[in-house]
This record gives C-alpha cells, structure tokens and sequence, in this order.
C-alpha cells in the first residue's frame, strides 16, 4: 500500500477547480482531500481564506479522483470509529498509519475539515458507509466479545462494533 504523499505543487485560488464542488464533499472526503493536497503541513490557524481551503480540497481531489477520495475516506472514518471505542487492530492501525503517515499533516487536515464543514460550507445529505481496511474485530458480526482467560467468564461482555453494529441505522443513511 503507498502512503498519500503529497507532491509540492502551487496551489490554486479558484473556488472550483473539478467537476465536484467542496458541498458534495463530506468531512471525511474534505480531510482525505487536504491530506494528499499541496495544502503545507504547517500554517498559523486563521490566515488561510475560505477559497484557499477549498482550493486546497479540489486539488486533492483532483491528485487522488473523487473515488478515491471517497474510499480513503471510508476507511479513515472506519479507523477513527473503531479508535474511538479503543478497538483498533494491529493490522488496521498498521493499514492506517501506512496510509496517512504524517499524524500532524493528518491533524491539520482534520481540522481543515472540521473548519469547513461548520463554518465555511455546508456538508451534503450523501452519506457513506465507513469501512475497516482489514479485518473488523467484530468480524462483521456487528458486536465484539470482551473474553478475558485469566477472569471469571460472569465478567466477559460483548460491545457493539461501532463500524457493522446492526443498530447504526443512522450512519447508512435509512433503516438497518
């Protein structure tokens, strides 16, 4: 898997540069684009314009093509879902920080996103299904067993999988 290296290319002010405009983008698409644009890595916070960002974003989009954008995307979302309920696998963390290997690049562009979604452009109502790149500790079963050999089995219990959990309805967009 290659990393998404950004070249060093000019960056363009026009607010659209591609077929797709930054509203079509979600906040996951908007930091994968970021990430892999000529955006620096380091900048003070409020001195880049609203147009500058979402120059920025079409750029990656135009380096990487709305696809994937779109599947990077569901794969940072997949990670970040599972690292927010402390679920992470080797591998897929493995898979992760070979995909996004600057974690203050990742950051910036994070926020970036963020800072656009809720100040500078509204998101669409498209949503996308998040993905694990590699295997789901759930293994697709929509819940995790917590086992531990050296307690009492009356301690073991199950999380949901906040990737596959049956009850997300919410995150595909219609009914589970």
């Amino acid at each position: 898997m290659t990393a998404l290296m950004p070249e060093r290319t000019p960056a363009t002010t026009s607010p659209r540069t591609s077929a797709v405009t930054v509203q079509e983008l979600n906040y996951w698409e908007r930091a994968v684009a970021l990430y892999v644009s000529s955006m620096p890595s380091r900048f003070r916070a409020g001195t880049v314009s609203r147009e500058q960002m979402h120059a920025w974003m079409l750029d990656g989009v135009e380096r990487l093509g709305l696809e994937e954008i779109r599947r990077q995307a569901r794969y940072a979302d997949g990670h970040h879902r599972l690292w927010m309920s402390h679920l992470v696998t080797a591998e897929v963390e493995r898979r992760h920080k070979a995909r996004f290997p600057l974690k203050g690049r990742l950051n910036r562009a994070e926020q970036g996103a963020a800072n656009s979604v809720f100040v500078l452009a509204p998101v669409s109502g498209r949503r996308e299904v998040p993905e694990v790149d590699g295997v789901c500790p759930c293994g697709g079963r929509g819940y995790v067993e917590i086992n531990d050999p050296g307690l009492d089995p009356e301690l073991s219990y199950s999380l949901d999988c906040p990737v596959h959990r049956a009850g997300a309805s919410w995150w595909r967009g219609g009914a589970a």
